[in-house]
């Protein structure tokens, strides 16, 4: 008895060890995501450097965060036509699959489909397929309210075997009636936290008669990779005025004028108020396949709100463009 008890105390304390020094194993150093500046998207150094910057208390925000990864679909063209037949009940007799550089396409009698190598999902009806003269004007009269918009879209996702896995949320109804459709956006979020887009989304495009104009699917698979540490945001603000981060705008778009000389003008805003501050999700960039959580600052101008980005993981665990050297691997 005493042998049996000896050999299952040392079993419990290898195991013990074990986890304890699994626990001990420093987090992976990550590259940081870059975000992507056009018209509308600036860095930021571009808007702080010259902002007077009127602050207000932070809330409450977690210090740490999960980290995901996004994987690729296993699509073939066996795949994409279950796709075509079983969500998209286009008769199997009428699919002709096209395979185009990463792109997957399928005609049917009245919508095609086009399924990216990624999984990006898009099923729409042609131009050439519709009447245009029984759409009615471009007006929003005549078309479905936004709360039965709202309906038409879940319950064509539903109907349809399409209703995503995750958190789903309604982001936005807009009114489209200029190019004859109402387009329901919905959204995700990880843990509750929103993910920013593009990336993450779902557009659904109604018609007059509330009829399905289009769907646009773009929803990753995304597994939870590992906590990390995250900066305080006292000092994510701070790296906002070196240009670590990007700033959108919202009624001013466009943030600069880009110059046929390659010359930049850019609309300097002397003063901004902080009025809120939370924490998003971006999804990842070119090669980079981790879903990272990001400061999202709500600054209050003359003209409307800037929304100002900046990544909100501890720099210590970071990678960014650029950097000769990886940040060191610690365990804070």
């Amino acid at each position: 008895m005493n042998k049996k008890r000896l050999i299952f105390a040392c079993f419990s304390l290898a195991l013990a060890v074990l986890v304890y020094s699994v626990w001990l194993m420093p987090l992976p150093v990550i590259h940081s995501i870059s975000l992507p500046q056009t018209k509308s998207i600036i860095n930021a150094k571009m808007c702080f450097a010259h902002m007077e910057l009127i602050m207000r208390p932070f809330p409450t925000l977690p210090q740490e965060a999960m980290v995901y990864k996004t994987y690729l679909p296993e699509m073939s063209g066996r795949t994409v036509q279950q796709i075509a037949s079983g969500n998209f009940d286009m008769k199997e007799s009428e699919i002709k699959s096209i395979k185009s550089n990463t792109q997957h396409m399928i005609t049917g009698e009245k919508y095609n489909l086009l399924v990216d190598d990624d999984g990006v999902i898009y099923y729409y009806q042609p131009s050439e397929r519709l009447n245009i003269n029984k759409l009615g004007n471009r007006s929003r009269e005549g078309y479905p309210s936004d709360e039965q918009c709202e309906r038409i879209a879940w319950k064509f996702l539903e109907d349809h075997g399409l209703m995503p896995e995750g958190e789903v949320f309604l982001s936005k109804i807009i009114d489209n009636t200029s190019s004859y459709v109402m387009t329901v956006r919905l959204g995700r979020k990880l843990n509750g936290i929103e993910i920013i887009p593009p990336g993450e989304r779902i557009y659904i495009d109604i018609m007059k008669d509330g009829t399905i104009r289009s769907v646009f699917i773009d929803w990753s698979i995304i597994k939870p990779f590992k906590t990390y540490p995250l900066k305080s945001p006292d000092a994510a603000i701070k790296t906002l005025e070196t240009g670590d981060g990007i700033v959108r705008g919202a009624q001013m778009q466009p943030l600069v004028n880009m110059n046929r000389d390659g010359s930049i003008d850019f609309f300097n805003i002397a003063k901004g108020e902080l009025i809120s501050t939370d924490i998003v999700y971006f999804p990842s960039y070119g090669k980079v396949n981790y879903v990272q959580p990001f400061y999202r600052f709500t600054i209050k101008v003359k003209n409307g709100n800037l929304y100002a980005y900046t990544n909100a993981i501890s720099d210590n665990y970071l990678i960014k463009s650029g950097d000769e050297k990886s940040p060191k691997e610690t365990q804070d």
